[in-house]
């Protein structure tokens, strides 16, 4: 059997939910075999994780189940980043011991690893597909789950109202077109969000846009994004670094690209070559969104006739280096601290922008292309403050880049902008907090 009988009346719409989710699970048990080989050849990048697929079939020890009244799931690199500080509190409120958090990537394994060490215990989330969610929820048996922005999975929500856990969405965001999509399959989309206990949106537009599709109850706290602590170690390494390399490359200004997409570098190297052509000597850190395309970027960069380094953390760059490829996971929140400008990935194709906070943190002026869908509240706010830029092409983003780099008050002004608007929204963790009380665990101890 699929489901448990509650005792409520059964709607058409509610029946036909059920039915498409039993269609959904059958799909899932088609597709499950090619996927599990997909997935086991991309682990094998990451050897010190291949071991571990098996979490991806709920198989684990139970000991990492053991008592884990708290399941926090995130993606990947982006998500596990912005949950740290919703992570922290929890951990400093309940303890670790109660504490699960799951991711899908093994980069997003390594940033969790890289911010808390082995705090918490982590696992990979099992395919979603009722078999193995059952199985991962009867070792775990969770009190409250916690999903992060857009992780609804269908079978891991379902059965975990079965199980009677507490399913709460937070820093969760909709967008106009995702809306769309999950209305071509209303009575479905229904059936799964009804089963949420709460979802906490990020702006007002996403909560009403989660109430269209059937989500019963939805607050709003802003994003955990805004919630970006530099501590004074990271600042003066960054600090220390820059110096460094600034000295070593003539006094050149710093450009970072960060988390950038195919074609996105074509336009970005594009700009870098009219600077160079233009007089504006300057050196770019490129940071690819997903490292394994390291080697496809370098080829770019040297048919571009540019000199490149990889990243070393014990190494500058070099007078000629023209590009600093980082080809490693966890690198990019500190290296912001070395730019004087930064250009946002994700925004020059129809992917919809990554975490412009980041560079808002560090006090730099930023540059994107205009497909900000995913943090389009943020993109809209830091633009009316002057901190944000968006152009449209090779040429005006050259242009955009010669002005910031030339002129020092100009790019100071809009860094200083970012930061006090980071400043001014930064009380998200308290809110969000405050509305998923009701349904985290009773404390039992002050801790």
């Amino acid at each position: 059997m699929f489901f448990k009988k509650n005792g409520k009346n059964s709607t058409k719409s509610h029946f036909k939910g059920k039915l498409l989710y039993v269609f959904y699970n059958i799909l899932w048990l088609i597709i499950l075999l090619p996927v599990c080989v997909l997935v086991f050849l991309r682990y094998r990048q990451y050897p010190c994780h291949s071991a571990r697929f098996g979490e991806r079939l709920a198989f684990f020890s139970s000991r990492k189940a053991a008592n884990k009244n708290i399941w926090l799931h995130t993606a990947s690199v982006g998500e596990v980043n912005a949950a740290l500080p919703l992570l922290q509190e929890l951990i400093r409120q309940y303890g670790s011991d109660c504490i699960l958090v799951t991711t899908t990537t093994p980069t997003g394994e390594q940033v969790l690893k890289k911010a808390l060490g082995h705090t918490v215990d982590h696992l990979y989330l099992p395919f979603d597909i009722f078999l193995l969610t059952r199985r991962f929820l009867a070792k775990l048996k969770p009190h409250v789950i916690i999903l992060f922005e857009t992780e609804v999975w269908p079978s891991l929500i379902v059965e975990a109202k079965n199980n009677n856990s507490n399913i709460v969405l937070v820093n969760a965001r909709m967008s106009e077109n995702s809306k769309n999509k999950y209305l071509k399959f209303q009575a479905f989309s229904s059936f799964i969000f009804d089963c949420l206990s709460l979802i906490v949106a990020q702006t007002k537009d996403d909560a009403h846009r989660f109430g269209e599709l059937g989500a019963p109850s939805c607050q709003v706290s802003g994003s955990l994004k805004y919630s970006i602590a530099i501590d004074k170690c990271s600042a003066d390494f960054s600090k220390k670094i820059k110096a460094q390399w600034v000295s070593a490359i003539g006094g050149k200004k710093i450009i970072i690209a960060a988390s950038t997409h195919p074609l996105e570098e074509d336009i970005i190297l594009e700009a870098f070559i009219k600077l160079k052509s233009a007089g504006v000597n300057s050196l770019l850190i490129l940071v690819p969104r997903h490292v394994e395309r390291a080697g496809e970027v370098e080829a770019l960069c040297l048919e571009q006739s540019l000199s490149l380094m990889r990243l070393c953390d014990t190494q500058a760059p070099s007078h000629n280096t023209d590009v600093v490829l980082v080809d490693a996971v966890g690198k990019l929140f500190n290296l912001f601290g070395l730019a004087d400008v930064a250009i946002m990935g994700g925004t020059f194709i129809s992917r919809g922008g990554h975490n412009f906070l980041e560079p808002a943190a560090w006090g730099l002026p930023i540059v994107s292309g205009e497909s900000d869908y995913n943090f389009s509240e943020i993109a809209k706010g830091l633009k009316s403050c002057h901190a944000l830029t968006q152009v449209s092409n090779s040429e005006s983003l050259a242009n955009t880049l010669e002005l910031l780099l030339v002129d020092d008050a100009l790019a100071n002004r809009q860094g200083d902008n970012a930061k006090k608007y980071i400043e001014k929204n930064s009380d998200v963790v308290g809110k969000m907090l405050s509305n998923i009380e009701p349904f985290l665990p009773k404390k039992t101890q002050s801790l």
